[in-house]
């Protein structure tokens, strides 16, 4: 124990010391942004222990726990996030946590949480060039709460205002989504492949059916099961999926 505290306070003398340097920073995102998260672990967990007001720690922080969320290590993503949101001054670094808050929020099903987080995100960026991201965040938060009509007015607009967003793609595919849950277990780029599946999950009692979608010229036979008017029914529907093996997503 008296060697780890010995080696925290080494590694703080060596921050103070020596700096975390915009160069050791641009490491970390170039791992990030190649999805090397082993790398991204090494380089910016030591981070976590310096006593520091560094921009650039705080930035490395950041990312760090954007591979925790990744990962789906949400505990310590949570832990992150939220000490970087107790101690960040600069406005864009705050504006990031916040919208990674959203995204923990919302890949735990705390849609409630992630609705009030991306509104408060809303309310404090109404300028922000991220605009598309927050109303696709938003639109996609409305979806799983059943609110089909701000959730298509929010892609509708994503589609008009921003066409040339990395957004407005992903917005129009979800606008073809019909105003209801539903499980999907299976996407397929051959018919075939879709009703072998289509047919062994009728063997098991379950009443599947093909949902077909075009998508930069392919043709996709999606298997699905239900049409649930409330995200509790989908959810009671995809444990039984899920007992008897089969893949199980809720869309949208």
């Amino acid at each position: 124990m008296r060697l780890l505290f010995a080696g925290l306070g080494l590694l703080n003398v060596w921050l103070f010391c020596c700096g975390f340097s915009a160069a050791d920073l641009s490491q970390i995102e170039s791992a990030f942004i190649r999805q090397d998260d082993k790398e991204v672990r090494i380089l910016a967990e030591p981070l976590l222990a310096a006593q520091s007001q560094d921009l650039n720690i705080w930035r490395g922080r950041y990312y760090l726990g954007l591979i925790y969320l990744r990962a789906g290590e949400n505990a310590k993503a949570s832990a992150v996030l939220q000490a970087l949101d107790s101690e960040v001054k600069d406005a864009l670094l705050r504006e990031q946590v916040d919208l990674a808050m959203v995204d923990l929020n919302y890949s735990e099903e705390k849609y409630e949480a992630a609705l009030a987080g991306i509104e408060k995100c809303l309310a404090a960026h109404p300028q922000s060039d991220a605009l598309s991201l927050y109303f696709y965040r938003k639109a996609r938060i409305d979806l799983k709460l059943g609110r089909w009509e701000d959730g298509r007015v929010l892609l509708s607009k994503i589609t008009l205002d921003f066409p040339k967003s990395f957004e407005s793609e992903y917005a129009a595919e979800l606008l073809k989504e019909e105003p209801f849950f539903s499980i999907q277990s299976g996407s397929f780029t051959e018919r075939a492949r879709s009703e072998q599946l289509l047919s062994e999950m009728k063997s098991k009692n379950l009443k599947p059916y093909i949902s077909e979608m075009a998508d930069n010229g392919k043709r996709y036979f999606r298997v699905r099961v239900g049409k649930f008017s409330t995200l509790n029914e989908a959810r009671q529907a995809q444990e039984q999926i899920k007992s008897l093996g089969y893949p199980s997503k809720i869309y949208p």
